[in-house]
């Protein structure tokens, strides 16, 4: 089964708007991996690439803007 997680990034300055995205994540059952060390690692790395990608940043615009605080939560079907 593949479950969405939002991964929402924050800046620690609080100048900056917070910035999200989706994330997949195939998994067996229907429990929140989020709590889950290892696999919260996994969501926050994937979560930051799609969100460099997708703004065309590199680690030298996260460091800029400050964006060094990040979240994971499940994401509600819709």
């Amino acid at each position: 089964m593949i479950k969405k997680y939002q991964v929402t990034l924050f800046s620690s300055s609080g100048k900056y708007r917070p910035v999200a995205c989706i994330v997949n994540y195939e998994q067996e059952n229907d429990t929140d991996l989020s709590k889950d060390g290892i696999v919260k690692k996994t969501l926050m790395q994937s979560g930051i690439t799609k969100i460099c990608q997708k703004r065309l940043w590199t680690s030298r615009e996260l460091k800029k803007y400050e964006y060094n605080q990040c979240k994971i939560r499940v994401a509600e079907n819709n």
